[in-house]
């Protein structure tokens, strides 16, 4: 056989046989509930930052910036995932991670879109009618903010809900509330806010839509784009209360999630990859591509 004949039919059967492997991964997908990780779920919706808080505060996707914790948060923690991926956790006290946003990445306003995601394990609730600073964009010192996503207090109304506002220290409509009693303690939740950037904002907890509000009048402040983004306590507002328990998994977006999509992301948290079956797939292509060389 010619050598050219030689190389054309070895190319038709590589091509035979990732034809054969791409068709039975689909099957297993589908036959055997296999599907993608959390992180692959979250990149595909490509975040402008993604705070994994594995080991550290770096941001492992987009043009965020690295973010700094303060003395008060560790990490290593058993986290949101059913893959062992670690978290962080917020003692309460000189608890925070500082992301300084020089390069205006997250920076959040009217007018633009966005979503901010995160897994939380709340330790307790506040004792007064005061909030937990989850996750903010905010400039405190000149009363303004991009956003900030809070757990209400014992004394709040509605108490122990999950409050996701626009401008907070603003009149008008900004805010979008999850009913009360909805911040359970010691269980990993997922929050998801979207904002579509002029009238509409909702709130998602463990993939669920829990509240929408489609007459938003009050965006972002503009003042806060000298602030930055601080994960467990008020932008700038060193010494402030600071949020006590875990935080997993935080992702910025310069879109609005569909519902799909973030129930989409709450289900991969429970996948766990199935390295071995994948393996063995992989070895046995090999095992072929070598034994048809030989030929």
């Amino acid at each position: 056989m010619k050598k050219a004949e030689v190389s054309l039919k070895f190319a038709s059967i590589k091509v035979a046989l990732v034809l054969i492997v791409t068709l039975t991964l689909s099957m297993l997908s589908a036959d055997c509930g296999w599907a993608l990780s959390y992180e692959a779920e979250v990149l595909a919706d490509n975040p402008t930052a993604y705070y994994r808080l594995g080991g550290d505060a770096s941001n492992s996707h987009g043009s965020g910036e690295d973010g700094v914790a303060s003395s008060g948060v560790s990490f290593g923690h058993a986290g949101a995932l059913a893959d062992g991926d670690t978290a962080a956790h917020f003692s309460g006290s000189d608890s925070y991670i500082q992301v300084a946003d020089s390069n205006a990445a997250l920076d959040l306003e009217t007018g633009t879109p966005f979503t901010i995601e995160y897994w939380m394990n709340v330790d307790s609730h506040r004792s007064n009618d005061g909030n937990w600073h989850v996750v903010s964009r905010s400039d405190s010192s000149a009363n303004a903010s991009d956003a900030f996503i809070v757990n209400s207090g014992t004394a709040a109304s509605p108490a122990h809900n999950v409050r996701f506002h626009t401008d907070g220290w603003a009149g008008g409509n900004h805010r979008v509330d999850s009913a009360a009693n909805t911040v359970v303690l010691n269980e990993w939740t997922h929050v998801v806010g979207t904002y579509n950037g002029s009238n509409e904002m909702a709130l998602y907890l463990n993939g669920q839509q829990v509240a929408l509000v489609t007459d938003i009048n009050r965006g972002p402040g503009a003042d806060a784009d000298a602030g930055n983004v601080y994960f467990g306590q008020l932008g700038n507002s060193p010494g402030s209360v600071d949020y006590p328990g875990g935080l997993d998994e935080v992702a910025f977006y310069d879109t609005v999630l569909s519902a799909d999509r973030v129930l989409a992301h709450y289900n991969a948290a429970s996948v766990v990859p199935e390295p071995t079956s994948l393996a063995l797939l992989a070895m046995c292509l090999g095992g072929l591509l070598a034994w048809y060389r030989k030929r």
